[in-house]
């Protein structure tokens, strides 16, 4: 929640609203800036896309090693209730799941929820991601490492339904 300001599009999207935001904080009104990560469901497109890459041995995008700053969507719905009845949250605050993973270590823990039996040899090369979101969308979502953590979230004790990612895939998947 304290890390430096990102570079491109997306990070001047919320450099945009939390500077709007600070209007009402400065006139006293309590504002919670929720920065979400990559919000994981059932039939939700991201995990529908990964899933079907995993399905045929697609495995890691890129190089893996970035971290994905998931969160389930029970989790964000938890943390935006939360944000409107609490008074003790406030500024910013990283709406993602306690664990820290790797991309890589994501796909094969989403290609062994879905019981898939093709090895994941084939990475998904950068130009995958950018035929989708476009070069920049790749650059910042897919293939950026954003290593957000919930220290807000976890000082106050906040409690997450799914701590796991293979918890949160057993749960969304069946």
């Amino acid at each position: 929640e304290d890390a430096p300001r990102g570079e491109g599009f997306l990070a001047d999207v919320v450099a945009d609203w939390e500077h709007d935001c600070a209007v009402a904080a400065e006139s006293g009104v309590r504002v919670v800036n929720i920065r979400t990560g990559l919000v994981l469901g059932g039939g939700a497109p991201l995990l529908s896309l990964l899933g079907a890459s995993s399905r045929v041995g697609g495995g890691r995008l890129g190089s893996g090693e970035q971290h994905f700053p998931w969160i389930g969507v029970d989790d964000l719905a938890d943390i935006y209730h939360r944000a409107v009845v609490d008074s003790s949250l406030v500024g910013p605050v990283n709406a993602v799941a306690p664990e820290d993973i790797t991309e890589g270590e994501f796909a094969a823990t989403l290609a062994e929820a879905q019981k898939v039996r093709v090895p994941l040899r084939v990475p998904v090369p950068a130009v995958g991601p950018a035929v989708l979101l476009g070069k920049d969308g790749a650059a910042e979502l897919a293939l950026a490492d954003q290593h957000a953590r919930p220290v807000v979230l976890s000082n106050l004790g906040h409690r997450f339904r799914f701590t796991t990612a293979r918890d949160l895939l057993a749960h969304e998947l069946g």
